[in-house]
């Protein structure tokens, strides 16, 4: 998983690198901040002026019986804190726009894994880093649990709409994933009329707020093997027009492509590609790749 922190910068994972890009936006390795091992950070977040990151140890063999805590850390001195224990089931997280970083909203799975018991009901919270207390923003219990993999969820620029999928699980038939908003200074709640194809959804806003980079993916998208049913694209928020973008990396045949994210620009995207071995479905090892000028 990667993230592009500022113009020539992007964070991937794991291990934990900062690369450094060119004017032709090839990367090198510049520095490790957290090195390969269990645990390790895999899905990762930045602040606004990209110097601090969020992140949450989740090792990907171990899911569903493992999920990590929420930590920040300072990209600058690589010094990190704990935000929540595991204990608080935290699946992803975003800084709340406008909050110079000092406020996070989670996603927590709430009391669904094994051996959790009292937990947090689940939804989604409004972290204070500051003080350390937080309050649920609204109740949300994922259909898909734990097979979700990250509850792709995102906050506007704005600061004022939480957008997030409604993703379901595949017992009996795979089912089409729905999006609800929530108006954070209202509380007010809806869902889109908008259709994605069956399997889970991905979302993240562009950096003016008038577009939405989206990942369909499927709950084996991580496995051994998998089906290979995914796109990524870009929604037209205005206008509500959509195109799919041709991510796939693999020349001999099919890629899985995963949780792209936007230059800071809203020219460029960065997402994981993993080749798919034809008929077999046997999964290879993911990369990080830059798509250039998607705008």
């Amino acid at each position: 998983m990667g993230v592009w922190t500022q113009p020539t910068e992007i964070y991937a994972t794991e291990p934990l690198d900062r690369l450094r890009l060119d004017n032709n936006l090839t990367a090198k390795k510049d520095t490790t901040l957290i090195p390969s091992g269990t645990p390790a950070p895999i899905f990762i977040e930045k602040s606004e002026d990209g110097k601090k990151l969020l992140f949450i140890e989740t090792p990907l063999e171990s899911r569903p019986g493992f999920w990590g805590p929420l930590y920040e850390i300072d990209t600058q001195t690589g010094e990190k804190r704990r935000l929540r224990d595991s204990n608080h089931v935290v699946s992803s997280a975003v800084y709340l726009p406008g909050s110079s970083g000092k406020k996070v909203v989670y996603y927590s799975y709430g009391s669904i894994p094994e051996g959790i018991e009292d937990g947090p009901i689940p939804g989604y919270y409004l972290l204070d880093t500051e003080t350390g207390t937080d309050s649920l923003l609204v109740e949300h219990a994922s259909p898909a649990g734990l097979e979700e993999i990250f509850n792709g969820f995102d906050v506007s620029p704005d600061g004022r709409t939480l957008l997030y999928p409604i993703n379901y699980d595949n017992i009996g038939g795979a089912r089409s994933p729905k999006v609800a908003t929530y108006d954070l200074p209202t509380g007010i709640r809806d869902t889109l009329s908008w259709s994605f194809r069956p399997q889970l959804l991905w979302m993240r806003y562009g950096p003016s707020g008038d577009q939405l980079l989206y990942n369909i993916y499927q709950e084996d998208a991580l496995s051994i093997s998998s089906g290979r049913v995914d796109s990524i694209g870009v929604i037209d928020l205005d206008t509500e027009a959509r195109r799919t973008l041709r991510t796939t990396t693999n020349p001999e045949g099919e890629s899985i492509d995963l949780f792209p994210r936007w230059s800071p620009d809203g020219q460029h995207i960065v997402y994981g590609s993993g080749p798919v071995a034809g008929a077999s479905g046997a999964v290879g090892n993911f990369s990080l790749h830059v798509l250039k000028n998607v705008n």
